[in-house]
């Protein structure tokens, strides 16, 4: 699979099903191959959108989530929330490593 998209030069492993949003934007969950770029265990999964622009990483296991106490990291996302809410509620109702918390938009 590709590289790129902010990937951290990582290869995509596994994608989950888009989201469409009728707006000509899409979200999605997608996986990186673990030992591509500077992909890990601990940062491999993220979510990309094109909303706003082109396809950008949106938010990324293991990564600061915005908004937050500094070392407050997106654990895990749910495709249930993205298909609800697109990426900004997977983003907002993404698990933190200090617990569930609202994360903004």
């Amino acid at each position: 699979m590709r590289t790129g998209w902010n990937a951290g030069g990582a290869l995509f492993s596994a994608l989950k099903d888009p989201v469409y949003n009728g707006n000509e934007e899409v979200a999605f969950i997608a996986t990186l191959k673990a030992g591509t770029g500077d992909a890990t265990s601990a940062n491999n999964t993220g979510v990309w959108s094109n909303t706003g622009g082109p396809l950008h990483l949106v938010a990324r296991e293991g990564f600061q989530a915005p908004g937050c106490a500094a070392g407050t990291n997106f654990r895990e996302f749910h495709a249930d929330r993205v298909a609800r809410s697109g990426w900004r509620g997977a983003a907002r109702q993404a698990h933190a490593g200090h617990g569930r918390r609202d994360h903004g938009e």
